[in-house]
């Protein structure tokens, strides 16, 4: 848990930052920019910036001990993934064009709202400006959300098709009595033949037609030279 307290450090001082600005923007345009203070619009310019500057240093620092914290959940997933891989619904297929119609509906919908709002005197434009990236923030969160149920399927769908190739026998055995190779030149001929896996419906490879009659030690030569 000790080890967990200087990246949540980091992260808190990050969200304080991020939630912090959207006001100082609207102090900005209502007291500043609208009541033309131009000694206002300096000062409060760089409290954003050192806002701004101490948000981007704590989003380094939770960066770093973020990964940190990463490689440890990546190792014990690594050990737990073949054990036991969660399944949900493969019908995600709406899920992210849902998610961002909704998002857009949204914004438009606070707009339009707040330009009524605003034409009637009861909303600043600076609590509108705060308002919508307050809601930004909200439905990123909830689209990030949603988005694990996009993936999660499919990381499931991969680690199921991952374990059974993992899983698969392998179909050649060495023979118990293997027949030992004549001496002298070697002949090796395919006519017409074809590969194909087994259940596949259709063959990968058709038509192969070639001719080797050479001594055994120049086979392996003879084909590397040929792939290359």
């Amino acid at each position: 848990m000790l080890g967990d307290l200087p990246g949540k450090s980091f992260l808190l001082v990050q969200v304080a930052c991020d939630l912090y600005l959207p006001t100082v923007t609207a102090n900005l345009v209502d007291k500043g920019i609208i009541g033309k203070n131009l000694p206002y619009i300096w000062q409060t310019g760089g409290k954003m910036l050192l806002v701004s500057a101490l948000g981007l240093l704590a989003a380094f620092g939770n960066i770093y001990f973020a990964s940190h914290q990463a490689m440890q959940v990546g190792q014990r997933l690594r050990t737990m993934l073949f054990a036991k891989v969660l399944t949900f619904s493969d019908d995600v297929s709406l899920m992210q064009p849902a998610v961002t119609l909704v998002f857009s509906l949204t914004n438009v919908g606070i707009v339009f709202l707040g330009s009524r709002l605003i034409s009637g005197r009861i909303m600043e434009i600076g609590s509108l400006l705060t308002f919508l990236t307050y809601a930004t923030q909200i439905l990123m969160s909830f689209m990030m959300l949603s988005m694990l149920f996009i993936v999660i399927p499919r990381a499931s769908v991969s680690a199921k098709r991952i374990n059974e190739v993992l899983d698969a026998e392998n179909q050649l055995q060495d023979p118990v009595k293997p027949v030992s190779m004549p001496k002298g030149p070697a002949e090796l001929e395919f006519d017409q033949v074809s590969f194909h896996y087994a259940g596949a419906e259709e063959a990968a490879l058709e038509g192969i037609n070639f001719n080797l009659n050479f001594p055994l030690a120049n086979v392996g030569s003879y084909l590397e030279n040929s792939i290359v």
